[in-house]
Order: structure tokens, then C-alpha cells, then sequence
């Protein structure tokens, strides 16, 4: 918004570009906002979304631009990157107080009502019941922390979910889990997920924004339907199987590093701009002749 009112008042001829990584407006404040920044979207050169799923929604409900792109997420594959130190993996696991035996489930996520891990504690609480060894790493603090520890507790579950707090680097987190799930009601495209998947985790997600752009189900992760906790527990329990899980994880790699690299996001963010940029040029010559 500001950008857009920027440029009118400085008469720059530059394109301007809009990103939007939302997918649902949760309140009466952000519907309000919306009718705002639609107008904004509107005289912006080209809207970007997150992903495919993002960008047909949004284009449903009137939310567009003069040109309307899809850029995934991207991230750093070198940082992001599973070292393979056993030794370092179970220290860490150690000090969490798991065991090697331990089928870890990681959750890279604040927090947060709508990132709904009371489903995971559910679903801790039925795999145990089926005889998996399974644990929670909760990665991450926020206002959920009470909530999720009395369900915890109310499933007999309580030492089974373990919650670090909120930490700086997640990479040694991640890599002492076994595999990563996300119970969300809503996402765009979720950065943690691509996250997890470049350090060769697979991932169980619920059916959400981009999820199904970035799962292929049963060769490097899962989804399953907002809410579904038994198809959840299917699905993490499969996991459970090491080599099953190690082969997915490198496919979930694999996937990232072709997909959703930060080097692929930047590549096409600089390739629309000069294409922008070249038809603004364009258009100067046109009128100007």
C-alpha cells in the first residue's frame, strides 16, 4: 500500500510488485483491510502468490492484479541440509530425554491455535495405544503451551510431548526427529514444511494451501484432511518404519532442491522484474513515438 501511494506521489515510471502470502482473512479487521488492499492489488503491476492453490482462490474472490504469478517459497539448501552426525543426533535426543528406539515426530511451528497441535497430542496418544513408540518435539513457544500441556496430560501423554521453547536455529531440532508432521487449519505455502523436507524429513501435512504442490503422498510425505486424526495416525504410523521413512525423507529432499530452492525463488523473482521492467520500457517507446 504504501509502495503504490509512494510511487504516485514521486511519478516514478517503475514497476511495482506485490506479494501476498496469505489464504484465509481470519477476522472482521482483516476482511475490513482486505477491501483496502484489493484497490492497492489492483494498480500493482503484478501480484505474486505462494502457490498454485493460493493464486485460484484468491483470483475467485476478486483478489488480482494486471498480472498474477505463482512463485514457491525458497530456501537455503546449503543451510538447510542434513550433516548426517549420528553422534551429534543422539546427544541432542539424549538431553531431550529420548531414547534411539524413540519414533520421534517434530513439529517446527509457534505455538498457535490455528497451527492445531492439540491434534498431534491426539494423535501421540493413539499411536501409543497401538503399540508405537511414538514421541512429540514440539519446536517452538506460544500461547497454546497451556492448552496443549493439559491435553497431555489428560491423554496420560505428558512425558511423551516435549515442547523446547523458542529457538533460534531449528536445524539440530529438526534432524534429531524421525519425521515432521503439521496439523494446520490454514497455510499458504508453508516455509517450515520446506524447511523440514531440505533436511531430509518426510513430512505428514494436513491438506492445506500449497501442501498438495509440494507432497507427492507416499513418496516424500502425506497429507491427510483438516481434522482427520485417524487418517494422521495411519499416516504416522507408516513412518515409523525407518527405512520407509529414511527413503522418503531423501525423496522430500530431492524435491526441495529441485522445486523450492532459495537460488529457483530468487532466479524467478529477477527474471519477472526484468520482464516488468522491459515492458514498462516498451510502453514509454510506444507512447513516446
Amino acid at each position: 500500500m504504501y509502495s503504490s501511494l509512494a510511487l504516485t506521489l514521486s511519478r516514478l515510471r517503475v514497476p511495482l510488485i506485490v506479494t501476498y502470502h496469505s489464504t484465509r482473512l481470519l477476522g472482521a479487521k482483516e476482511r475490513l483491510q482486505m477491501m483496502l488492499y484489493r484497490l492497492f492489488f489492483w494498480m500493482a503491476d503484478c501480484l505474486v502468490f505462494v502457490c498454485e492453490k493460493q493464486r485460484r482462490s484468491w483470483l475467485r474472490r476478486g483478489v488480482f492484479s494486471r498480472r498474477n504469478e505463482v512463485i514457491y517459497n525458497g530456501v537455503d539448501t546449503e543451510e538447510f541440509c542434513d550433516r548426517g552426525d549420528p553422534e551429534e543426533r543422539t546427544i541432542l535426543r539424549g538431553k531431550l530425554g529420548f531414547s534411539d528406539a524413540d519414533y520421534v515426530i517434530g513439529v517446527p511451528a509457534l505455538l498457535r491455535l490455528e497451527k492445531n497441535h492439540l491434534q498431534l497430542v491426539d494423535a501421540i496418544a493413539m499411536l501409543r495405544n497401538r503399540g508405537v513408540p511414538a514421541r512429540a518435539l514440539l519446536i517452538g513457544d506460544g500461547e497454546m503451551r497451556g492448552a496443549i500441556e493439559a491435553r497431555a496430560r489428560e491423554f496420560n501423554v505428558e512425558s511423551d510431548v516435549v515442547m523446547t521453547g523458542l529457538q533460534q536455529d531449528v536445524r539440530p531440532y529438526i534432524a534429531a526427529c524421525d519425521a515432521m508432521a503439521l496439523c494446520s487449519f490454514t497455510e499458504a505455502f508453508s516455509l517450515a514444511a520446506i524447511e523440514a523436507m531440505a533436511l531430509s524429513r518426510p513430512l505428514v501435512h494436513s491438506d492445506v494451501g500449497g501442501a498438495a504442490e509440494m507432497i507427492v503422498p507416499g513418496w516424500n510425505g502425506f497429507l491427510f484432511p483438516v481434522g482427520d486424526t485417524r487418517a494422521l495416525v495411519d499416516e504416522l504410523a507408516i513412518l515409523a518404519d525407518r527405512t520407509v521413512s529414511r527413503r522418503m525423507g531423501k525423496n522430500a529432499r530431492d524435491v526441495v532442491e529441485r522445486l523450492f530452492s532459495e537460488k529457483t525463488m530468487v532466479d524467478r523473482y529477477e527474471r519477472l522484474l526484468l520482464d516488468l521492467c522491459r515492458a514498462r520500457s516498451g510502453a514509454r517507446e510506444a507512447m513516446a513515438n
